[in-house]
């Protein structure tokens, strides 16, 4: 563990190899006279156990527990303490110090290293104003951030720096000090373990304590002052000796210590014309003396902050991600355009950019832009640990792209002239040099059209993959006469109407010779009005490093564009009178909890979220819609579920890219012969250049926008409607971030455990343990011999939590269909109980029966294969390892439709298994179940 430094940041000097004389002083300081010493309660004076280390000349790695470094202390105690006859560096102490002996103190180079236990009487308070006085004339230190610890025989010591905090939240000192330190204090024999727990005996930790506190104080909207008083009732309740911080800013000063040390960049612009201003005056342009605020972040300090300081190149050495030989296509570096730009050296970084407006409250005008970037190079399930912030936006108007991004460029072009990011290896002590490219951009289409400077997605020409035209749609009848009527706001429609002769791909070098005749005759050339903000980045295709991902583009587009079809606009496609029995089923649903969401009535899709039309489109729709959509609709829109699920695959051949764009496209062709013209939208066009974005930039799930979603929301909720929302963000952002690199930090929280065995945690042991003979000969047949005691009802395999069937306390979630492969049989089950023979875990699963009749589409011959029919009795039981489960499921009940509906039969099949993708923020592994 990592001990929480709440006194302000620190750097780790360096011990010599071979251990030094570590001599013991103590030495009392008392606060400086001021002012306002008359003003506040008398102080107790400060003493400080002070352990000198000599010979620090080479770099050590950090340690734990209470042992800091403090920098320019050595002159401060010179000019205090020094003799005025001694000349030499290593001075004496000339002043007495109560309970010590006089002693020799080695500075080196202006530096000191200490090891500091503040004794001080927690009681005591002082205000912050008293502490500030205290801190500007003591010790001012330069501070670095706390990071990782690698453990070493050298010895070393670590000195606390303190700043605007002086009340101390630690009294321990470290046992990997000398043995002869001084026993007065405390916690001198208190073990580094200790130092993290809230008191002593606890089972939290101080991290967790914090992590807890900050959260709530994000999530629910509460004030500086709330988060105040809810410290103070939490000390209330802990022993007088804890470890927990005592003032919230000590909590603030701690979570700054763990983000970047890199300070923002504010950028003053027109608010009439939003043109940058570096002058003081009125705008030159407008003559607007109204001015706002952006603020910019530098990409360089914080990848040299995640290599030095989060061990980022460990996590790199861990994850070489080189490009699959085999054809399959199982992330982002696998895809073609990301190919042609990574630079194959040890340390580049190729990253993924991404903006998006993100309202504050739905009483407020004003919109938060955040720029951020995604590393491809790490493991999906760590992209998020490691996201970084470009800038934030915060303004009434959205950010034009030529002057929000402009700062941005400029900073990726000084890291590319300069050769990269130079920084330091914190293991090695190796300087390295890591090239950053950002060859593409995840926005939604009108952050798209800013960006490629093309024309908007709802111009004729405003695809920013393809050069197709819309064409005009007629009025319907009904439209005709309503605007002969005198009907306002009728107007023709236009669509993407799909074309059996595509249209020609945009090229780089054809969207830049068209940017320059734009400029020259000042009107747009297929659609694009002037070269791209982008443009000057190195190794960005201006056409391809935009795409269409699939959470805007499918789940908030197309999927939400034909659910309101189905329920608001009548036709043989209307679903509107299942709507009550559909509400019905979703309310009945119970997935996993692999599926953040639970599920809510279809009736209102108009307040769903992404992640909600996601789950709709893969799983539940095919159960919902079976036998109430007519069976030429229910097809067709099986081929746009199975697309896109085998494009979310974790591993896509070449025959899934066939399949799916041969589905993909039969879906868009048959859009005007099943429902209208003007249902030819953007993103049902968009459908068509899904494949190409998997083969350029890997699986839908790796480039999507859902890894970015939770940190807008995180954002958004640090503006409490301030009257300068900008300045109140950028107070708030760095602890936002200093959350989310503490929620990374904290282990998971300890699980009360009734055994482990093998790695696997048994939870609810069950009170009735009588087995059936069924189950028993399921036993025999897998291990031979029988030795069973205690059923268990949980267990829990790393951070998967099985469930079974009799655990009952679990009502709106199922966590027991899994998918099985033993070395006697495979196939999908329900687990009944787990049991422990022979010191192994089993899970003993009725195997389900598979009704074998498949879900196709005639013309082409497709199954929906992530979609098992099955019947409810158990075709037999069995016994397997917790190993032998590959993955959890989904699985429903089938909704029968209410009597006197004879031409809407139920489906012939009663149950469903469904099996789950790579879901955007979710990495594929852990299919789940939704049971009726």
């Amino acid at each position: 563990m990592e001990s929480p430094p709440f006194l302000p940041n620190l750097d780790i000097s360096s011990g010599s190899s071979s251990p030094s004389p570590i001599l013991n002083q103590e030495l009392t300081i008392s606060p400086p006279s001021s002012p306002l010493e008359q003003l506040t309660p008398p102080r107790q004076r400060r003493t400080w156990n002070v352990y000198v280390q000599q010979n620090i000349d080479t770099e050590l790695p950090k340690a734990t527990s209470c042992r800091w470094k403090l920098r320019n202390l050595a002159p401060l105690l010179a000019d205090e303490y020094r003799d005025p006859d001694q000349a030499n560096p290593n001075f004496r102490l000339s002043k007495p110090v109560e309970g010590s002996k006089d002693g020799n103190v080695s500075v080196h180079n202006n530096e000191l290293t200490l090891c500091v236990v503040d004794n001080f009487d927690n009681q005591q308070q002082y205000e912050d104003k008293d502490q500030t006085v205290l801190s500007d004339e003591s010790v001012r230190s330069r501070t670095s951030s706390e990071s990782s610890f690698q453990s070493s025989n050298s010895d070393f010591s670590r000195v606390s720096s303190y700043g605007s905090e002086q009340e101390c939240c630690f009294g321990h000192q470290s046992n990997d000090c000398n043995s002869d330190f001084s026993s007065d204090s405390s916690h001198s024999e208190s073990s580094d373990d200790e130092c993290f727990d809230v008191y002593k005996g606890s089972e939290f930790s101080v991290d967790e304590a914090i992590l807890d506190l900050l959260t709530d104080h994000i999530e629910n909207f509460e004030t500086k002052a709330s988060l105040k008083d809810h410290l103070k009732t939490f000390l209330k309740y802990l022993p007088k000796k804890n470890n927990m911080p005592k003032t919230v800013t000590q909590i603030f000063t701690y979570i700054e210590q763990l983000v970047p040390s890199y300070k923002e960049i504010p950028y003053q612009h027109c608010g009439h014309c939003c043109l940058l201003i570096d002058c003081d005056g009125p705008c030159k342009v407008c003559e607007n003396a109204e001015r706002n605020v952006f603020y910019l972040f530098s990409l360089e300090e914080q990848i040299r902050f995640y290599f030095e300081e989060r061990n980022l190149a460990q996590l790199l050495d861990n994850n070489r991600c080189n490009s699959s030989s085999d054809g399959f296509i199982r992330d982002c570096v696998d895809g073609t355009e990301y190919l042609k730009v990574n630079a194959n050296d040890e340390y580049s970084l190729t990253l993924i950019m991404n903006t998006d407006g993100v309202s504050i409250s739905k009483s407020s005008k004003k919109k938060l832009w955040p720029v951020m970037f995604v590393i491809c190079e790490l493991p999906p399930h760590l992209r998020k640990r490691f996201m970084i912030l470009g800038g934030v936006w915060c303004d009434n108007k959205d950010p034009p792209m030529t002057v929000f991004m402009k700062p941005v460029d400029d900073g990726l072009l000084k890291i590319h002239d300069q050769g990269g990011v130079v920084w330091t290896h914190p293991r090695t002590e190796v300087q390295h040099r890591s090239k950053v490219c950002v060859p593409a951009v995840c926005a939604d289409a009108p952050a798209r059209a800013k960006i490629q400077n093309i024309k908007s997605h709802t111009a004729i020409q405003g695809c920013n993959t393809c050069e197709q035209s819309m064409v005009r749609i007629a009025l319907t009848a009904q439209e005709r006469r309503a605007k002969a009527a005198g009907q306002k706001n009728i107007r023709q429609k236009r669509g993407y109407v799909f074309q059996e002769d595509t249209a020609p791909l945009r090229t780089d070098a054809g969207m830049r010779r068209q940017a320059r005749e734009a400029i020259n005759s000042n009107t747009p050339v297929n659609g694009v009005k002037g070269p791209s903000i982008l443009a000057c980045i190195p190794n960005l295709n201006t056409a391809r490093c935009v795409y269409s991902e699939y959470m805007h583009g499918t789940c908030l587009g197309c999927v939400k564009h034909f659910v309101t079809i189905m329920l608001s606009v009548p036709g043989p496609w209307s679903i509107s009178q299942f709507k009550f029995d559909i509400d019905d089923f979703m309310k009945s649903v119970a997935p996993s909890s692999d599926i953040f969401r639970l599920p809510r009535p279809l009736t209102d899709f108009k307040h769903w979220q992404a992640s909600e039309f996601r789950a709709w489109l893969l799983y539940y729709s095919v159960v919902c819609l079976k036998g109430k959509l007519p069976n030429e609709y229910f097809k067709h829109w099986c081929l746009l579920v199975n697309a896109r699920f085998l494009l979310l695959k974790e591993e896509i051949k070449e025959e899934d890219l066939n399949n799916a764009a041969a589905m993909l496209e039969q879906f868009v062709k048959d859009v005007s012969r099943l429902y209208r013209l003007r249902d030819y939208t953007y993103n049902v066009h968009q459908l068509l250049h899904l494949t190409k974005y998997v083969k350029w930039w890997g699986p839908l799930w790796s480039t999507s926008a859902f890894q970015f979603e939770n940190y807008n929301g995180t954002l958004a909720k640090l503006i409490h409607f301030s009257k300068n929302p900008g300045k109140e963000l950028m107070r708030n952002v760095r602890l936002a971030l200093g959350v989310e690199i503490l929620r990374n930090k904290v282990l998971d929280r300890k699980i009360p455990e009734a055994e482990s065995t093998n790695n696997v945690a048994l939870l609810n042991q069950s009170e009735v343990s009588i087995i059936s003979e069924v189950d028993l000969e399921a036993i025999r047949t897998f291990c031979g011999h029988v030795s069973v005691s205690e059923l268990y009802l949980r267990v829990r395999r790393g951070k998967i939590t099985f469930t079974s069937k009799l655990y009952t306390r679990q009502k709106k979630r199922s966590n027991y269909t899994v998918q099985f492969k033993s070395r006697v049989c495979h196939g999908y089950g329900d687990i009944k109980y787990f049991i422990v023979n022979n010191n192994n875990v089993l899970a003993v699963i009725g195997k389900l029966r598979i009704n074998h009749a498949a879900i196709s589409y005639d013309q082409l011959g497709f199954e929906v294969k992530h979609i098992i029919p099955t019947e409810e009795a158990y075709s037999c039981t069995v016994a397997a390892k917790l190993n032998d489960i590959v993955m959890k499921k989904h699985r429903t009940h089938s909704v029968t439709p209410p009597l006197g509906i004879a031409q809407h039969s139920p489906p012939p099949f009663p149950f469903s298994v469904l099996e789950l993708g790579s879901l955007g923020a979710l990495q594929v592994g852990h299919p789940v179940k939704l049971p009726c």
